[in-house]
């Protein structure tokens, strides 16, 4: 049995700060109808520990939960009026055991409450519904005075096989090493969050593409140090999108998607079990002398070929650059006249071998250019 409390709090302005924590609980209570049991329990329990200083085990936690949800639920259909939030809970621990007399919070712990409300418990980080409200205003910012500003959308590959092998509890310590390694990595002024499952989200402010690009480079490098420790057999990764406003977009909902769909890109490149197979077949020309000519800056650099399909190619560079996301390329193929094309860069990588790989896209003739990327 948790610990029991006695006394009851008031101070002055007392109603005020009621009246606010109810119309606060209630958008909590839509929201975590959406819940899992597990995630429901984790917020019941920090709930009623911040109002009444209870530490209710999980079973009292989730059982206290349902039942003033229940009762609520109860008159709405009776066509009663339902009791503010506040009042259906100290009416339940009143009729409990748990209390001798409620405690009406102090508004510290309200402002407290308010803040884990946007949190995810799981991983420390933000959660979707701070990331959706924040990414509307940071995008107003980025229109509005012209400042780059990078989002950078990231999940784990083959997480779901961790969960079949290991069990669901490794699959969360796998999530809090992952939310603990973005948390500790993002600069004072970048936003991170858990916005699904296994999916996480960077928000980074005054930020390039290049510079997001090598902010998630960095991530991705680290990530299989981060979970040494679990000793997975699924070797698990992180794989990310990344777009930049105002330039490439002008509004949240085209942001995210053009990021989302980077990531998807970057997914079926390495193979994700999650992706479907590739629109168009690969041709490996590895062993072929094919090879590119990539420009920008005024600068020419050569790559080596290493595949080539109607929707993009895969290149090799012996000493790895700093390439822009977008570049103009002639390509070389056996046996064919020199293509001149424009590219995006979807991912790369380094190998143990301090060679670069890049698998990138080719961009349509009429999709501008940013001037960054012009030769």
């Amino acid at each position: 049995m948790g610990g029991r409390v006695s006394g009851w709090h008031r101070k002055s302005g007392t109603s005020r700060v009621t009246q606010s924590f109810d119309a606060y609980v209630e958008a909590l209570i839509t929201s975590s109808r959406n819940l899992d049991k597990n995630a429901q329990t984790k917020l019941a329990k920090e709930f009623f520990h911040q109002v009444s200083h209870l530490s209710l085990s999980d079973e009292q936690s989730l059982e206290a939960w349902e039942k003033i949800l229940d009762r609520r639920d109860d008159l709405a259909r009776g066509g009663q009026t339902p009791l503010p939030f506040h009042r259906t809970v100290l009416e339940y621990f009143l009729n409990s055991d748990l209390l001798r007399e409620p405690v009406i919070t102090e508004h510290e712990e309200l402002r407290r409450l308010r803040s884990n409300a946007f949190m995810d418990p799981l991983t420390g980080l933000q959660n979707r519904r701070s990331f959706d409200e924040r990414l509307e205003r940071e995008m107003e910012a980025a229109v509005r005075y012209s400042q780059e500003f990078s989002l950078v959308l990231m999940d784990l590959n083959r997480f779901k096989e961790v969960n079949d092998a290991h069990g669901h509890a490794t699959g969360d310590k796998v999530l809090a090493l992952a939310g603990k390694l973005i948390g500790e990595s993002a600069r004072s002024s970048d936003l991170t969050y858990r916005i699904g499952g296994d999916e996480f989200a960077l928000m980074l402010p005054n930020t390039p593409y290049d510079g997001a690009q090598t902010a998630a480079g960095r991530l991705r490098e680290r990530f299989p140090e981060a979970i040494q420790s679990l000793e997975l057999k699924v070797p698990v990764s992180l794989a990310y999108g990344i777009s930049t406003a105002p330039r490439e977009a002008r509004a949240a909902s085209a942001l995210f998607s053009l990021a989302d769909e980077r990531l998807y890109n970057f997914k079926r490149s390495i193979g994700s079990p999650r992706c479907a197979p590739r629109a168009y077949p690969r041709i490996h020309l590895a062993n072929t002398g094919a090879y590119a000519m990539l420009q920008w800056n005024s600068a020419s650099h050569r790559a080596q070929v290493v595949d080539f399909s109607i929707g993009g190619v895969g290149l090799q560079l012996s000493t790895p650059l700093a390439i822009p996301h977008e570049f103009l390329s002639r390509i070389h193929l056996p046996l064919l006249h020199p293509l001149t094309t424009r590219l995006h860069k979807v991912f790369e990588s380094i190998d143990p071998s301090n060679l670069q790989r890049l698998g990138c896209a080719f961009i349509p003739p009429d999709q501008g250019m940013s001037d960054k990327s012009k030769p």
